[in-house]
């Protein structure tokens, strides 16, 4: 793996990509890392100026998606290692369209198989047909959920589900029949699991169905009303976030 390959990174998380750049630049001489994009415009004009080998690039950015970028790209003379933090039954996408990725937080042997992979391949065959398939394949979202309980395991309707809240190691979910059920699942672990779909973290303690909204009060302390009348408060870490993900669901002025 002498030759030098020209890579940049697509990413709109600035964490991420100087953990990304370190990791890279530690252990890997021969990789240039020669641009850094964090929106979908700002991508595909570094694409369209650059010509890289290797592109790392994020599936969900602020005002878009990675797809959205790949799509105005009419070059795909480059191989893209996708980054996302999607739950492992979407990662099945991945396999099934036969392209690569990487789960963040990003470990070093990891990105080492992900790049030795790059290394060792030649252009895909019929990019654009797989890179359809695995869009489609992200947005056939599943129905049900399998959950564990104190008492075994549960299958629940993931439309109803309201949202989610923390109980230490446990959480709690709330079902729009007025049911709630304790589940031995982190909130995290729920966050990882249903965030590409429509959920979103609001609060270190509260995750909920973004279907659900009915109001946002953004005030001093920021709080949303749900549409069973439920008030949740909106951590001031979370407030820009989840502004931008109530734009991605509703129209606005």
């Amino acid at each position: 793996m002498s030759e030098n390959i020209n890579v940049v990174i697509i990413d709109d998380e600035e964490n991420f990509i100087n953990s990304l750049e370190i990791l890279i630049r530690r252990n890997f001489q021969n990789i240039n890392i020669i641009g850094y994009a964090k929106s979908v415009n700002e991508g595909v004009n570094l694409l369209k100026t650059l010509k890289p080998d290797l592109v790392f690039l994020d599936i969900d950015l602020h005002e878009g998606t990675g797809f959205d970028i790949l799509e105005k790209i009419d070059d795909k003379s480059f191989q893209t290692i996708f980054i996302t933090n999607l739950s492992e039954y979407s990662l099945k996408a991945f396999d099934f369209a036969a392209l690569h990725y990487l789960i963040k937080p990003v470990k070093l042997d990891h990105l080492t198989e992900a790049i030795s992979r790059f290394s060792k391949s030649t252009k895909i065959d019929n990019y654009d047909i797989n890179l359809k398939l695995l869009k489609e394949s992200l947005l056939n979202k599943p129905e049900k959920i399998l959950l564990p309980s104190i008492d075994g395991l549960n299958i629940f309707n993931i439309s109803d589900i309201i949202r989610c809240e923390a109980n230490d190691n446990y959480s709690y979910i709330y079902f729009i029949n007025n049911q709630r059920v304790l589940i031995s699942k982190t909130l995290q672990s729920l966050n990882i699991l249903l965030n590409d779909l429509d959920f979103a973290r609001i609060h270190n303690k509260h995750l909920v169905n973004m279907k659900f909204v009915k109001k946002f009060f953004t005030q001093k302390k920021p709080y949303i009303l749900l549409l069973d009348n439920s008030e949740i408060p909106v951590g001031l870490s979370y407030k820009v976030s989840f502004t931008e993900r109530l734009k991605e669901f509703t129209r606005h002025l």
